[in-house]
């Protein structure tokens, strides 16, 4: 199966994502449509996931952007619902924080 049909199999979310800047422990470069990081939720391991952002072509560290959220793993979908608060980490840095707004 062809890698873009994969990813649009896979479950979706909207999301209002914060990047931390880099002086709180963030990132210090801006990212783009793409960007892949290891989410977080309680209770669970950290979950694969790209951001896809519809109205920035970059995003800056310390900016609050919507965001598309499209899983990179095979998870329990039922475990992402409206409201559910996450992280995102670069390896073991926190790069950002977010709050899931609805299901695609």
């Amino acid at each position: 199966m062809p890698m873009n049909e994969e990813l649009s199999r896979r479950p979706g979310y909207t999301a209002l994502v914060t990047f931390l800047p880099g002086s709180a422990g963030g990132r210090r470069s801006p990212v783009s449509s793409g960007y892949a990081a290891q989410f977080e939720v309680e209770g669970q391991k950290r979950i694969p996931a790209m951001q896809t952002f519809e109205d920035e072509l970059l995003v800056y560290p310390g900016d609050t952007v919507p965001a598309q959220i499209t899983l990179l793993a095979d998870v329990n979908p039922g475990i992402f619902y409206e409201g559910l608060s996450f992280r995102f980490f670069e390896g073991e840095k926190l790069a950002g924080t977010g709050v899931i707004t609805g299901i695609l």
